[in-house]
C-alpha cells in the first residue's frame, strides 16, 4: 500500500529516556495494550 498524506516514513519509538530521566516503566504489554485500544475505540466511537 502506498503512503498517504500525512504518514510518517519511518519512527524509531525508544523510550530509555523516559526510564532514565522519568522512571517510566510501562505497565501492560504491546498485545494487551492493542486490545485494550481497541476496546475503548470501539466503545468511543462506535456505540
Amino acid at each position: 500500500m502506498p503512503n498517504q498524506m500525512g504518514d510518517v516514513p519511518v519512527t524509531y519509538a525508544n523510550i530509555k529516556k523516559a526510564q532514565k530521566h522519568l522512571g517510566y516503566q510501562p505497565t501492560m504489554r504491546l498485545k494487551e495494550g492493542i486490545s485494550s485500544f481497541y476496546e475503548w475505540y470501539k466503545k468511543m466511537y462506535h456505540s
